[in-house]
């Protein structure tokens, strides 16, 4: 099930997000705990302005989705991801982003990924992605 998240789904989430990290370029580097649970509350405080999801299934969290739409350099709304990572449901989840970001006014979105998830490569791009520069991106 996807569903809103809740600012007392943090310490689960912190937990997930400790497995998602160990897969990115940047696990050799510590990252500050508390901020990451600082900017998720305020995340899940302001559900107008971001889109934050999570995938849970017998109760047990499973995947997150975070993003916002902000304006680019030409004044554009764009819609990127802030954080993505899920065990399950993840195109079930960018489709509702996707869905979120269009509702927002979002001409393009930009999913960021890590290089070399050939699986998780071949989902985007079956959702209408393309990879451009190490980011996936399509236009809405």
């Amino acid at each position: 099930m996807i569903r809103q998240a809740k600012i007392s789904d943090a310490d689960k989430l912190l937990k997930l997000w400790d497995l998602g990290y160990k897969d990115t370029p940047f696990s050799d580097m510590e990252y500050d705990r508390l901020h990451v649970q600082r900017v998720f509350a305020a995340v899940c405080t302001f559900e107008e302005k971001f889109f934050c999801k999570v995938v849970e299934e017998d109760g047990e969290l499973l995947g997150i989705l975070i993003g916002a739409v902000d304006k680019n350099f030409w004044g554009v709304p764009v819609s990127q991801t802030i954080i993505s990572y899920s065990l399950k449901e993840s195109d079930k989840l960018i489709r509702q982003f996707t869905q979120w970001s269009q509702s927002k006014g979002a001409k393009m979105v930009t999913i960021h990924t890590v290089e070399g998830k050939p699986r998780y490569e071949a989902m985007v791009s079956k959702l209408g992605f393309s990879n451009v520069g190490g980011v996936y991106t399509k236009e809405l």
